[in-house]
């Protein structure tokens, strides 16, 4: 059962600590705070984060659909806390405690609930608004469920682990098993429109044997197709791309995004350490950025999913990171820390007072024009920069738009929408529109009505309720 319990000091580091680190080295070493590892080299952050302070190691990180609130799981091995805060001000809702692990959580599309993937077996489901048991759901006899996954419709909750099991939310009573208890299933995925679910399987008895990625059409839950990646063990998580084109598998050796309609690899992302854990890789809302957090001795950065290359480091070697997300907005990264913490990390240099609306004509000027730089780092921050929500920011972007939308290179045009799309204001949302009706290049058509559908639905959750559920509990 889990019970609410004041909150009270922190454990000795847990298992996962352990495998990052070395049991030996947990005494001796104190913990690190965000963004000053063991080399001392670490890019400073944009803004200073917000650290949510847990009871044991973090190993699970998630954010709810309106990103206003985050919740995190840690265990010290076999007990676990499910904690919940206000994103924006790092308020403490709830804690949770429950007498066995919790690997993974996942919020349900209405933020309502937490599923929460324990151990041995097992599945909590958990009111979002008070931290309270609702349901336990019996994956198998033996081992630990590793992942947990809702449909965008809230109406299916998938497990995986020992075997696979989709699960009627409503009844709370299991709808099919796709995977009999002798195929262990590391992780799942939705695709974003809920039509396909994604998962990775291998059999129990040869854990270093090849493990496929296996595809089915959710309406009937039927299997429709396979993916063998012979080139990398997939251990890790599996993600689709927000336009769900392509999907991302990860794994020791590193991370792999494939293009589905081609199956071909479009990016190839090596961890060149291959130490300790998996690599895992996490899709930005808008699917241009990736967040790659590999072994504790290489780094967790930012790249650019088209290319590659790397926009950010978050941390380098020695970091304690164990888990990473972006907020549903995309202003925001949340890293799960062995040292007991998470840190939201915002990535809009808005936070620090750098907006377009006290930068000089000039500098505005600059900034477009690093929008089309071949520097990619330049090209991120200038995204940023603009994105910040400001309406003189907008109207410089939708201006330029306006005078040179036809002779604008690409590079420059959808740097330009991500930003529109980072404002998320009506006249960003009216800008978008305007260019996915004028456009002459289908492709930037697209990606406008796109970014602006998604700018939309951000504002429709913000606004169903105008403050977080439960109550603070000290």
């Amino acid at each position: 059962m889990g019970n609410l319990h004041q909150q009270r000091p922190a454990n000795f580091l847990g298992f996962a600590a352990a495998l990052l680190f070395g049991a030996s080295q947990l005494v001796a070493q104190p913990p690190v705070p965000p963004h000053e590892t063991g080399d001392g080299k670490s890019d400073p952050p944009l803004v200073e984060p917000i650290i949510l302070k847990h009871e044991w190691a973090v190993l699970s990180v998630a954010y709810s659909a309106d990103a206003r609130l985050i919740a995190a799981s840690a265990s010290p091995s076999a007990k676990s806390s499910v904690r919940l805060w206000e994103a924006a001000t790092g308020k403490l809702l709830w804690d949770a405690h429950f007498d066995t692990p919790t690997y993974d959580i996942a919020f349900s599309p209405d933020a309502t609930m937490l599923a929460c993937a324990s151990g041995p077996g097992t599945v909590r489901l958990v009111d979002a608004a008070n931290g309270k048991e609702l349901s336990v759901l019996r994956h198998s006899e033996r081992g630990a469920v590793s992942s947990v996954a809702f449909s965008p419709d809230g109406k299916w909750l998938v497990s995986t682990g020992e075997g696979l099991i989709v699960w009627d939310v409503r009844s709370r009573k299991p709808h099919r098993s796709l995977a009999g208890e002798e195929r262990w299933t590391a992780s799942g995925a939705f695709s974003p429109d809920g039509k396909t679910f994604a998962c990775v399987f291998r059999l129990m008895d040869n854990e270093r044997g090849p493990a496929k990625v296996h595809f089915w059409q959710t309406e009937r839950w039927l299997e429709s197709n396979q993916l063998a990646d012979e080139g990398t063990n997939v251990l890790g998580r599996i993600q689709f791309s927000p336009d769900g084109r392509s999907l991302m598998c990860s794994s020791k050796e590193g991370l792999r995004i494939y293009d589905l309609a081609s199956k071909a690899v479009a990016l190839d992302h090596k961890d060149p350490r291959k130490l300790f854990n998996s690599t895992n890789g996490v899709f930005s809302p808008d699917g241009n950025l990736v967040i790659v957090l590999g072994s504790a001795w290489s780094p967790c950065c930012i790249i650019e999913s088209a290319t590659g290359v790397q926009v950010q480091v978050l941390a380098r070697g020695r970091h304690n990171y164990t888990h990473a997300c972006f907020s549903p907005d995309g202003r925001a990264v949340a890293l799960g820390s062995a040292h007991h913490y998470v840190a939201i990390q915002p990535l809009l240099p808005s936070s620090r007072g750098l907006t377009s609306a006290n930068l000089k004509p000039d500098e505005m000027d600059s900034l477009w024009r690093d929008l089309g730089s071949n520097d990619v780092l330049k090209r991120y921050l200038a995204t940023w920069t603009l994105g910040a929500a400001s309406e003189e920011g907008v109207g410089f972007i939708a201006g330029r738009l306006a005078a040179k939308g036809a002779h604008l290179d690409v590079v420059t045009m959808r740097s330009a929408l991500r930003a529109l799309e980072l404002a998320g204001t009506p006249s960003a949302r009216q800008a978008l529109e305007g260019v996915a009706e004028t456009a002459t290049e289908p492709m930037i058509a697209r990606e406008a009505r796109d970014a602006s559908k998604r700018s939309k639905a951000r504002e429709r959750i913000s606004t169903r309720a105008e403050t977080p559920p439960g109550s603070n509990i000290k």
